[in-house]
C-alpha cells in the first residue's frame, strides 16, 4: 500500500491495480494461487452455505490468464542461481560452439559435449574440469550437420532452431536419481511457478533384448510428486541414453508439460504434439556399454541433465511457439525495418509447396529461416568458425546462402540486409556470453564479405539451373536429375530446397534420391581422406571400453615427461599390446599385422596441437625384438605406439628401449617454432583481430592456420617475413617453464588457443624474455614485442636455428 497511498489512506481502485503484477508475483512465488484453487474446489464440492459469494469471484480471478512470467535472461540466470545456490554446483561456463579438441562433431550439440573427457575417465589432470564434482550452465549449441541436423526443419515449424541454448546440470559420480529429481521438480514448480498438475514423467520401463529391468527407482521418486497416471513408462528409444555405440549410458527421465492443462493428455507424450512438450531429461548414467553390447555398471554413478531453454521460456511467457517469445522478438523487429517486409504473424504452411514469394506463409517461414541463422552464425564465427569449402565451414556456408535466399526470395530484402541483423542478434545473448559482442565486429566483417560473395554466385547459379533445366525440357525430360542437383549444391552453394523450388516453377521433378546417392559418394570420400591424413594411427584407437579396461587391470597412465628431452633415459615396460581383434599378451614379428603398444613411460611425442607423432623403434632389452614406431596417439592418458613388429616377438611385461627418430624431431621442432614467431608476427602487421586457428607442424613444413577479413596483400605477406628473419638474426632464446596457469595467463601479450583446454600448471613458451621476468612484471608493455605461448610442444634453443626464411 505504501506504493500506491500514504500510510492510513485508502487505496482507490485505479491505484490499486498498479499494484496487481506484483500481488500476483506474491502469490505465483508462495504457491498461494495453487493453495487457493485447491481451496475453492473443495468448497465447490462441499457445497457449504455462504460458500458461493466466495467461490464466484475468486473462480473468476484464478481463472484470468496469468502474466508472462520471465525476460529470457531471467529465466536463465534463475535456472544457473538454483543449482549454485542451493546445491552448490560450480557455475561453468559454456564451452565455444566449435569443438577445437573433438574432432568427432561439428558443432557442440549438446551441454554435456564438453564434459566428455570426464565421463569417459580422460579428464587432463590439472585441469579445472578435472575437480568438478557439480557443474550446472547454459551451453551454446548448434545442430546443423552430422547426425544431429534439424537446419532443413528451420523455418517449417515453430520448435526447429539450428543454434539454441540447453540448460543443463551435471554430477560426476557425485549426487544420482533421488537428488536429480528432487531438484527438477522443486525449480519447475516453485522457483519458475509452473502448475504441478500440468506434468508427466517417462522412466524407462526396461528391455528384455538388452537385458535391463524398468527403473523401478526413477518410477517410485515420481510417485512422490505425480499420480501413478502421470508417470509413464518408455522404450528405449525415447528413455534410455547412449554416448554412442560404446561408452558410457543409462536410463533417462523426461518431463513433459502440457500446455493446455485441465485434462488426461498423457496420450499425448512423446506423440509430437505441439501442446504436449518435453521440458527436461534428466540421464542416469550408470552402465559402461562395451563392445559386443555387455553392460557393466559404472563405479561412479553420474548424472547429465539437459533443459531446452528456448522451448522453457515460451512456456512461461505463456506463448505457444518459441518464435513468439522475447528470444526472437528483437531480431524479428530488426528483420522488418531492415527489409520493409510486413511484420510477423506467425502462418504456417501445410507443406513445402505453399511457401512460395508474395504469401503469408512465404514471409514468415523467411522470418523463421533468417532469425534462427543469423543467431548461428554469429555464435559460430565469434567462437572462431569460418564459412569455408569444407567441414563445419562449410554447413556455415550452406546456411548463411539459405538465410540470404529466403531473405531475398520471400522477403524482398537487399544485398547486405543479413550483415545488418548482426546487432539484434548478439545483443540480446551478450550478457550471458560476453564473447559476442567482443567479436561483433569481426562475426560482421565475415557475414558481409560471404553475403557479397553468394548474392554473386546466386546470379551465376540461377543461370545454370536456367540452362540445365532448358536442356532437360527440350530433351523431354521431366525430372531434374540428381547429379545436377549436387553439382548446384556442391559447387554453386545452392541448398536443394531452392533447388526444388525453381524445379517446380519450371515444371520439373528433383530426383532426391539421386542427389542423396550423390552426397553419400561425397561422404565416402571425405572419409577416407581423413583416415589416410592420420596414416597409421587411423588404424587404431582406444575407445572408451579399451580404456577402461586399463584401468581396470590397473594399467597406470603413461608417463610422457620425458618426450621434451631427447636425450633422457626413457627405458620403458610393455603393459599392453593391442590389435585389430583387441588386446593379446603376445605378438610375433611376420604377420605384418598393425599393432599398438602401450608402455609405463615414454619419451615419444603423441600427436597433439598440430604437432605430427614422433616416428622411430622400441627395441627388447636383450635385443631379440624391434619394433617398428610410425605413429604415436595418446587416449585418455594411454600413448598408444602404433607401428609393426619387424623381428622377434613381444609380450606384455618386456622391457624395451624407446629410440625417438631425433634428427626428424629437430626438424619438426624448428617447424613449432616457427609457428609460434609466425604468430607474433602476423599480430604486429595485420593486428588484434587475427586468430589462430589450428596449425600442421612436421619435419618438412610448418603450416599456420588463422582467421582475418581478407586476404593478405604481397606487402603484408613481405612485412611477415621480414619480422620473422629479425628474430632469426637476433639469435633469440627460447624458453620454457611450467607455472600454475592463472599466473600464466596474466602476463600480457600471451597467445593462447581459442576454446583449447590447458592443464593447471601449464608451459609457457617465451622466445626473448626468461619465464621469470614475465612472471615478475605480468603487465609489462614491453613483452607486446615477443612471441609468448601456452604451448604442449616441442621447441628448438634458439631462433638462429630457423636458417633463412
Amino acid at each position: 500500500s505504501h506504493a500506491a497511498a500514504p500510510p492510513g489512506e485508502p487505496i482507490d481502485s485505479v491505484a490499486g491495480a498498479t499494484l496487481l503484477p506484483e500481488v500476483t508475483s506474491y502469490l505465483e512465488e508462495h504457491r498461494i494461487r495453487e493453495e487457493l484453487e485447491e481451496m475453492i474446489n473443495g468448497l465447490r464440492s462441499n457445497g457449504s452455505s455462504g460458500a458461493a459469494s466466495l467461490v464466484g469471484p475468486a473462480a473468476d480471478a484464478l481463472a484470468a490468464p496469468r502474466r508472462a512470467f520471465r525476460t529470457t535472461a531471467e529465466v536463465r540466470s534463475a535456472f544457473i542461481d538454483f543449482f549454485a545456490d542451493k546445491a552448490a554446483h560450480s557455475r561453468w561456463p559454456s564451452s565455444p560452439v566449435v569443438p577445437h579438441d573433438d574432432p568427432t562433431l561439428l558443432f557442440i550439440n549438446a551441454g554435456m559435449n564438453q564434459f566428455k573427457p570426464l565421463f569417459l575417465g580422460q579428464c587432463k589432470e590439472g585441469t579445472a574440469m578435472s575437480k568438478l564434482k557439480r557443474a550446472a550452465n547454459s551451453q551454446k549449441c548448434i545442430r546443423a550437420g552430422g547426425k544431429h541436423n534439424d537446419l532443413d526443419d528451420v523455418g517449417k515449424d515453430v520448435y526447429h532452431h539450428t543454434f539454441f541454448e540447453m540448460l543443463g546440470n551435471w554430477s560426476f559420480g557425485d549426487y544420482f536419481k533421488e537428488e536429480a529429481i528432487d531438484w527438477a521438480w522443486e525449480l519447475l514448480t516453485q522457483v519458475y511457478g509452473l502448475p504441478p498438475d500440468r506434468f508427466y514423467a517417462t522412466y524407462f520401463e526396461g528391455d528384455e533384448g538388452l537385458g535391463l529391468a524398468p527403473d523401478e527407482e526413477a518410477r517410485q521418486l515420481w510417485l512422490r510428486y505425480l499420480p501413478e497416471e502421470r508417470v509413464l513408462p518408455g522404450n528405449a528409444k525415447d528413455n534410455f541414453w547412449e554416448m554412442g555405440d560404446v561408452g558410457p549410458c543409462g536410463p533417462c527421465s523426461e518431463l513433459h508439460y502440457d500446455r493446455i492443462g485441465g485434462r488426461d493428455a498423457a496420450h499425448l507424450v512423446n506423440m509430437d504434439d505441439p501442446d504436449v512438450l518435453e521440458v527436461w531429461n534428466l540421464v542416469f548414467m550408470q552402465f559402461n556399454r562395451e563392445a559386443g553390447g555387455l553392460l557393466r555398471p559404472l563405479p561412479a554413478k553420474s548424472v547429465d541433465t539437459g533443459m531446452g531453454f528456448e522451448r522453457l521460456v515460451s512456456i512461461l511467457q505463456d506463448v505457444r511457439s518459441n518464435y513468439d517469445t522475447d528470444v526472437f522478438a528483437p531480431i524479428f523487429a530488426e528483420i522488418e525495418a531492415v527489409t520493409g517486409a510486413p511484420p510477423y504473424g506467425g502462418a504456417l504452411a501445410a507443406d513445402a509447396s505453399a511457401v512460395l514469394p508474395g504469401t503469408a506463409v512465404g514471409r514468415d517461414t523467411a522470418y523463421r529461416v533468417v532469425a534462427d541463422h543469423i543467431r548461428t552464425l554469429s555464435t559460430a564465427i565469434a567462437d572462431g568458425a569460418l564459412p569455408s569449402n569444407e567441414g563445419r565451414g562449410y554447413v556455415l556456408r550452406r546456411i548463411l546462402r539459405r538465410a540470404v535466399r529466403y531473405g531475398r526470395q520471400m522477403l524482398g530484402a537487399e544485398e547486405g540486409f543479413f550483415t545488418k541483423l548482426v546487432p539484434a542478434a548478439v545483443g540480446p545473448l551478450s550478457a550471458a556470453f560476453p564473447e559476442l559482442a567482443e567479436q561483433q565486429d569481426h562475426v560482421q566483417a565475415v557475414i558481409a564479405d560471404e553475403e557479397a560473395a553468394f548474392s554473386s554466385m546466386l546470379s551465376r547459379g540461377i543461370k545454370e539451373f536456367n540452362s540445365r533445366a532448358e536442356a532437360i525440357k527440350q530433351a523431354g525430360g521431366g525430372g531434374f536429375d540428381g547429379a545436377s542437383a549436387f553439382f548446384l549444391y556442391d559447387s554453386m552453394g545452392f541448398p536443394l530446397d531452392l533447388t526444388e523450388l525453381m524445379a517446380r516453377e519450371a515444371g520439373l521433378a528433383v530426383d532426391v534420391s539421386g542427389f542423396q546417392a550423390a552426397m553419400e559418394e561425397q561422404k565416402a570420400r571425405s572419409a577416407a581422406a581423413a583416415a589416410a591424413s592420420k596414416g597409421d594411427g587411423a588404424l587404431l584407437t582406444l575407445g572408451p571400453e579399451q580404456t577402461a579396461r586399463l584401468a581396470d587391470e590397473g594399467v597406470a597412465f603413461t608417463d610422457d615427461s620425458f618426450k621434451f628431452d631427447l636425450g633422457a633415459d626413457a627405458g620403458a615396460t610393455v603393459r599392453a599390446i593391442y590389435g585389430a581383434g583387441g588386446f593379446v599378451d603376445a605378438a610375433e614379428a611376420g604377420g605384418g599385422e598393425t599393432l599398438g603398444v602401450v608402455l609405463d613411460r615414454s619419451s615419444f611425442f603423441s600427436q597433439a596441437g598440430g604437432q605430427v607423432p614422433d616416428v622411430g623403434s622400441l627395441v627388447e632389452a636383450g635385443g631379440g625384438a624391434t619394433f617398428r614406431v610410425s605413429s604415436v596417439q595418446s587416449f585418455g592418458g594411454y600413448v598408444l605406439h602404433v607401428g609393426s613388429l619387424e623381428s622377434g616377438s613381444l609380450s606384455a611385461g618386456d622391457s624395451v628401449a624407446c629410440n625417438v627418430d631425433g634428427e626428424r624431431r629437430r626438424r619438426i621442432s624448428k617447424s613449432h617454432t616457427l609457428t609460434h614467431a609466425i604468430n607474433l608476427a602476423l599480430h604486429q602487421v595485420l593486428g588484434e583481430g587475427v586468430s589462430q586457428k589450428g596449425s600442421l607442424v612436421d619435419d618438412s613444413k610448418a603450416r599456420f592456420d588463422f582467421s582475418h577479413g581478407k586476404a593478405m596483400s604481397a606487402a603484408e605477406c613481405e612485412r611477415v617475413e621480414a619480422l620473422v628473419r629479425t628474430m632469426v638474426a637476433e639469435a633469440l632464446p627460447v624458453h620454457i617453464q611450467t607455472v600454475p596457469l592463472d599466473k600464466a595467463l596474466a602476463i600480457n601479450n600471451l597467445r593462447a588457443v581459442f576454446g583449447e583446454r590447458y592443464p593447471d600448471p601449464v608451459r609457457v613458451v617465451s622466445i626473448g624474455p626468461e619465464v621469470p621476468a614475465l612472471l615478475a612484471a605480468p603487465e609489462s608493455d614491453e613483452w607486446e614485442q615477443y612471441s609468448i605461448e601456452l604451448c604442449g610442444g616441442t621447441h628448438i634453443p634458439s631462433t638462429s636455428d630457423f636458417g633463412s626464411f
